[in-house]
């Protein structure tokens, strides 16, 4: 009997003892359940402060909730202090990151050096230019801030920017620019890299832009099986796997890599740089008035509020006006008539000003061909769920190998401002 009664008591011992047992192993998988999702959300949390994604969304809501926005007028001031605290965080975030990536990387040199400047001394602000991330914005700005010219808004000074000078940093003598590079606001502006490439891609290429057509020729004599007498001479018609190839060939062969697609990382040396901003072109609207509403500009430049449709028509605009001056000589080298009006519709496709083609007749003077662009624009935009298609991928059919070669190229700016590669 006693026997029994002992092994009964072991025998409650072990069944409580594997309770405790099962119980300790659920509660230690809760735990770990919501350390995970803790985890999770701190980097969803550090991913969107990086993005600036949460300032966006609070902005568009702001502005759509506004009374009277439609209304408002270029005078009115686009400072939205209230929200530019979160702003100041989602920067502060983007230079942790950049400082920590440049340690990592160990890519701080020795001797230190400074990218490319330009000055404005009367708001103390130093901004690293970078082709296809706002460039032409921030020339327009300075352009204004020096009382060169009268207007008032950057967005209506874009074209034709790039034959004027600007103060630079290196042009002042070195104790200078240890003052300015101390004491001004440093301002960079960065891009996804692949996003870059495809847009200057479309400007240089997409368009009617001669000069770059000479890259074209180089590309479809290096990569084009059976091209035509036409394309060889042109290269007019480069594709934008071409394109990706050519800046492979660029950095790896030549050495020599146009300022178009050089990587932010040599324009601006970032690691050798304590920047105060570092703006994103995929939140460059929000961005780019913090600094100038920080910097004391919003007296002087005019940013009239616009929709998605005004942009487009802007754009639109200024690409027909610059096709049609290059017309008589296009047509007498390269297009027929046909051609001509075929691609510029062609290019706005692609750019995705509009989603479906029209037909502009043959002998249409600049104007007419507007009104028929302008019409469909308008048109697409008050029907807008009847012309929605899919917006097209324009690296879905790039090989693999190629899109991987071209993102370790830019690895360094993948990595320092902390954008995710494909």
């Amino acid at each position: 009997m006693k026997s029994s009664s002992t092994l009964k008591k072991i025998r409650r011992s072990v069944a409580s003892h594997n309770v405790f047992i099962h119980f300790s192993l659920v509660l230690g998988g809760i735990f770990l359940l919501v350390h995970w999702k803790l985890l999770k959300f701190q980097e969803e949390s550090h991913i969107e402060i990086l993005r600036g994604s949460r300032y966006s969304k609070d902005i568009t809501m702001k502005d759509n909730h506004s009374e009277n926005n439609s209304k408002r007028t270029p005078n009115d001031s686009y400072c939205k202090w209230d929200t530019f605290t979160w702003l100041e965080k989602v920067h502060r975030a983007r230079m942790k990151h950049l400082k920590d990536a440049c340690a990592k990387l160990k890519l701080e040199r020795k001797l230190k050096t400074y990218g490319h400047f330009y000055v404005d001394d009367e708001h103390k602000l130093l901004i690293c230019p970078v082709a296809k991330i706002g460039c032409s914005f921030w020339k327009a700005v300075l352009l204004i801030t020096s009382k060169r010219v009268v207007e008032r808004n950057p967005l209506d000074m874009l074209s034709g920017i790039n034959s004027e000078s600007f103060p630079q940093l290196n042009f002042d003598p070195p104790d200078v620019r240890k003052i300015k590079l101390d004491s001004y606001t440093k301002v960079i502006f960065t891009r996804d890299p692949l996003s870059r490439l495809y847009s200057a891609y479309q400007d240089k290429f997409v368009n009617f832009n001669e000069v770059y057509w000479g890259f074209g020729k180089m590309a479809v004599q290096l990569f084009r099986e059976n091209a035509t007498e036409k394309s060889l001479a042109n290269g007019h018609d480069i594709t934008f796997e071409e394109f990706l190839r050519l800046v492979v060939f660029n950095f790896e062969t030549l050495g020599k890599v146009d300022s178009h697609w050089f990587t932010t990382e040599h324009a601006c040396h970032p690691c050798d740089t304590d920047f105060d901003v570092i703006g994103r072109m995929e939140t460059f609207d929000t961005d780019a008035k913090y600094v100038l509403c920080t910097s004391g500009m919003q007296n002087i430049i005019q940013l009239p509020d616009e929709d998605k449709t005004a942009n487009i028509l802007r754009n639109v605009r200024k690409d027909t006006y610059a096709a049609f001056q290059r017309k008589t000589a296009l047509t007498n080298l390269i297009f027929t008539e046909r051609e001509f009006l075929d691609r510029l519709v062609s290019n706005f496709l692609r750019h995705g000003y509009i989603r479906f083609p029209v037909s502009i007749p043959l002998n249409s003077t600049n104007e007419e061909a507007l009104q028929i662009l302008e019409k469909q624009i308008q048109l697409e935009a008050r029907h807008s769920e009847k012309f929605r298609t899919a917006t097209k991928d324009p690296f879905k059919n790039i090989p693999r190998d190629l899109l991987d070669k071209v993102m370790d190229l830019y690895k360094f700016d993948y990595e320092l401002f902390g954008y995710e590669r494909r």
